[in-house]
């Protein structure tokens, strides 16, 4: 769920199993957060969410190398 999918993501990208199936996916941010740009310049999220919620905003440009896309 959520910034879980995102790990899930990264980890097959790297260890992708020979037999996988599918993968759900349940509320993934996968191409970033509009909420996230608008705050993630706001102490409070900052705080909160620390380099993480940094890494959520629509621009995915650095997030090429760990989901491989």
């Amino acid at each position: 769920y959520s910034m879980g999918g995102l790990v899930i993501r990264a980890f097959l990208a790297r260890y992708r199993p020979a037999k996988l199936g599918r993968v759900v996916m349940v509320g993934t941010p996968n191409n970033g957060s509009q909420i996230a740009d608008f705050l993630k310049s706001w102490p409070l999220y900052r705080k909160v969410y620390g380099p993480a919620g940094q890494q959520l905003i629509t621009d995915q440009t650095a997030m090429t190398e760990l989901f491989g896309t």
